[in-house]
Parts: C-alpha cells; structure tokens; sequence
C-alpha cells in the first residue's frame, strides 16, 4: 500500500479504574487522545458511552477554545470531534457525575466537591483563554524582534554623531597635508566608501600617478602594433620600475600595483594597451586561449585583492562597525535557537507564519548587516573629520576655475591636486584650472606628463578592468565623467 494513502481506524476498549471518588460526586478526567501522535488527524472522533444519561453530567473538555474541536451529548453518550487536529496534540475530557453511580472508588488525591471543581476548570478555561490572546502577540513580537533590533542599531550606531569640531572646518581644504598623511586610496575611500566597488579603475590610476610622481614608476612613450592584420602601430604610455628605490615606502595599495606591473612587464614596461592584448583575442578570433584565459584569472585575483585591501583602509580608526557586528551576531544567534526549536520543540501551537516571518526578517537582517554594512555603521570622530575635510578639498579642486585669490604656483600643489583629482574623478577640472591659473604649465614636463596620465589613465586601465571582468563600460565611465558624491554621511 502507497505511504501517501489515507486510512481509517476504530479503536473500541472500555475503561476500568479511572473514575475517582470526589466529596459529592464522581469524576472521570482522562486523556482520550495523547500528545504522541505524530501526524494531523483529518476527522477525528470519539464517542464515550456513561451508565446514566448526560443531562446529569458536567463536563469540559481540555484545551478548551481549540477551533477544531466540537462536541454534542445525547442520551447516554458524548461525541467529541475534531477536523484536521493538529499533530502530537492531546485531547482530554474532565466529566463530573452523580456519586451514586458508581461503588467502591479509589479517593482523589485532590479531594474536593464538584463546585470547586467546576470553580477550578472556570479559572483554568479563563487563564487559557487570557493566554491564547496573549501567546500570538509574544509570537509576532518573537518573529519581528530582528526588525526592532535593526531599528536600534541604527538609531544608536547608524547615524552621524555631529561633533564641535566640524563647526570650524573651513570652506576650502587647499592641500591633502592639512587633512593628514593620506594616501590617494585612502582619501578615496574615507571620501566615499561605495568608491572602490564603482570605479577601482580610478585608484589604480591615482596610484600609479602617484609613484611616478615620487619617483617609483617612470614613463615613456612606446610604439605597439595595435591591428595586427594591418600591422598598424599606435604610441601608447608605458611605465618602466625605477631601480634601487625602497619598496618599504610603499602603501599595500601601491605595493600590490607595482608588483602587478613588475610582473607583466613587455621590454621591461607595461602598457595597459599591452596587457589588454594579453588578456584579449585579436578581432579576427572570438575564442580565447588558455594562456589568455590564465591571464584573465590572474588580473581577477588581483582586481580583488586589490579592492580588498582598498576596502581594509577603512579600519577601526575610521569606521565604528558595532551597529553591523551585534546584527550579525544577532541574526545568527536568532536564527540557530528558531531552527532547534522548530525541530525539536515546535508542537504547532505557534502558526507557520509567525515561523516564516522570524526567519525571514533575520535573514534579512543578517544580509543587510553583512553586505550593506554602511547602513547600520558610523564614522568614528577622526573619520567623520577627515571625511568633511575631504570634501572641502574635493570642493577646492572643483571650484579651482572660480578662484580669484593668489594663483597657485607652487608644482608640487598641483602635482598632489591631480593625482587626488583622479581619484575623485574631477581631474579635468584641475587640468582646465591649471591651465589658467600657471601660465608656466606647458613649460613644466612633470605636470605635462600628469595632467595627461590624469585625463587618459583611468579609462585604459577601466578597459582592462572591463576585459577581465566582464563588468560593462559603463560602470566605469568614459574617462572622467562625473563624480559621486557622498552626502552627509556613510551613505
């Protein structure tokens, strides 16, 4: 027979010994379906024969208010009823009769008369009843627990704390050493934490402008076929490794840069234009090849890392992430002791809704609190100053063009405005101002050499970045196209 089949069983006994000997009555209290049953019962019925007629009975039946359950009395017979009863659900009767009926009885160990029991089942009927109220709003509560803990969090870690500080900031910030001994990276993302994850492109360039202008990186210009058909050539900027330079002075951002291109030197320099040759198939093929696809896989473990380490910059010092940590921990917690307790306590008197709800609003919060972190995270007191200072000097480098005070002639100021201009993606901004305001700036090479890496840079390597990673061109922009602010806060 299929397990999937429906049956129907009758059980027939008669019961000897249970009836108790009360002060002025009888009483028959017994369980007539236990609580072990493991499976929903779709029509459940019993009927219990008395030797005298029900109209001299009193009776309850336990637990009272359960919706599935009816019950009817004729002659000398009680049906008790209950469609779809619930699993491992018990069902009991508590009858009181006419002492007279019956002989030789064992003695209640609760020796009472009948209007204390009936006074005792009222109070039980009333306190279940206060309880069935009580239990479903405990449970909605239960369920919704994660959402008033998200709530919280964010109310006590997820917004910005307005210090004294900030009061006195000045308008402008004109130069990055006001604001600390901050790397283009980290002014990127202490600017903007969502930076990195947008346009990692940027803080390569920035990066890379930075080393040649400290002497790490050199550039020069190179000839390379770039239609190999036609065997046309184009010049392409290269960057060559300056020997017997100490690699120590390096950030972990740069030092993953320099050794990235240290490793796919062509003639010992590197060319984005050569590298995505490397890692692309000519025009005429659409397959690619192994050592192609090997490449690929090389430049996506280094795409991450990178964005990795980039993403670390925002440490304890900058970023208070208790709010997401405790939802963490939370959500987890929560959802472990759901889990055990449906598998091994539930016994359905919760609904599955209540069950669906507490899950789903913890997962939720789990998801939030792991990959939105910024929602329920502020900035410590050095970060949130350092993030304002920030965007006063972004604002200085846009509004260059404005200016009508002294002229900035010193090279080494315009030289920092344009690697941190790339890496806010305003670059040509402080190019169209450097123009203007340094009348000596086409005489300069190192800020000739600059300001074109700045405009050219990050769209080269946001088309290598695009190849190796199938992420489309226009989440990198065109070159310089718009920055992204950050408003007030984290968000």
């Amino acid at each position: 027979m299929g397990s999937n089949q429906e049956y129907t069983a009758v059980f027939s006994y008669t019961i000897q010994e249970e009836i108790l000997e009360q002060k002025d009555v009888s009483q028959f209290f017994y369980s007539v379906w236990k609580d072990k049953w493991p499976k929903r019962v779709n029509d459940l019925n019993i009927f219990i024969t008395f030797p005298g007629p029900v109209e001299k009975i009193t009776y309850f039946i336990h637990p009272p208010n359960l919706n599935s359950i009816t019950h009817s009395a004729s002659g000398n017979k009680i049906h008790i009823r209950s469609v779809n009863h619930p699993p491992e659900q018990y069902l009991e009767i508590n009858a009181i009769m006419p002492k007279e009926w019956f002989s030789n009885l064992r003695k209640a160990d609760n020796y009472m008369t009948a209007a204390e029991i009936i006074e005792g089942e009222k109070a039980y009927i009333s306190q279940k009843e206060v309880m069935d109220s009580i239990i479903p709003i405990i449970s909605l509560i239960i369920s919704l627990a994660p959402i008033f803990v998200f709530v919280f969090l964010y109310i006590k870690y997820g917004r910005e704390t307005n210090y004294p500080e900030l009061n006195n900031l000045p308008p402008y910030i004109r130069d990055i050493e006001e604001i600390g001994d901050l790397s283009p990276s980290e002014a990127g993302v202490l600017y903007d934490p969502n930076l990195p994850n947008l346009y990692l492109h940027r803080f390569i360039a920035a990066e890379i402008m930075e080393m040649v202008r400290t002497g790490y990186l050199e550039t020069l210009e190179k000839e390379i076929i770039t239609v190999p058909i036609v065997n046309i050539k184009s010049k392409v900027t290269a960057f060559k490794p300056v020997p017997g330079k100490n690699l120590y002075n390096l950030t972990k951002v740069q030092a993953a840069i320099y050794e990235f291109i240290c490793n796919n030197l062509v003639d010992g320099s590197f060319s984005f234009e050569e590298y995505k040759q490397k890692i692309s198939p000519p025009i005429t093929m659409r397959i690619i090849s192994v050592t192609q696809l090997s490449a690929r896989r090389a430049f996506v473990i280094f795409y991450k890392s990178l964005l990795k380490i980039i993403n670390d910059l925002l440490d304890k010092r900058y970023i208070d992430q208790t709010g997401p940590q405790f939802a963490i921990y939370f959500s987890i917690i929560y959802i472990a002791i759901f889990i055990i307790w449906l598998f091994f306590f539930h016994n359905g008197n919760i609904g599955d809704v209540y069950i669906f709800t507490g899950l789903f609003t913890a997962a939720a919060l789990l998801i939030i609190s792991s990959y939105k972190k910024d929602i329920l995270s502020r900035w410590t007191k050095e970060g949130r100053i350092k993030h304002e200072k920030l965007k006063r000097y972004k604002k200085f480098m846009e509004e260059l063009t404005l200016m009508k005070e002294k002229r900035i002639t010193d090279v080494v100021l315009w030289e920092k405005l344009l690697v941190y201009a790339t890496v806010f993606g305003i670059a040509n901004k402080v190019v169209n101002a450097m123009k203007i305001n340094y009348p000596d700036y086409a005489r300069n090479n190192s800020l000739v050499r600059l300001s074109l890496l700045s405009t050219a840079l990050p769209s080269s390597a946001g088309n290598v970045i695009s190849s190796s990673t199938g992420r489309s061109r226009g989440g990198f922009g065109g070159g310089f196209g718009g920055g992204r602010g950050s408003g007030g806060g984290m968000r």
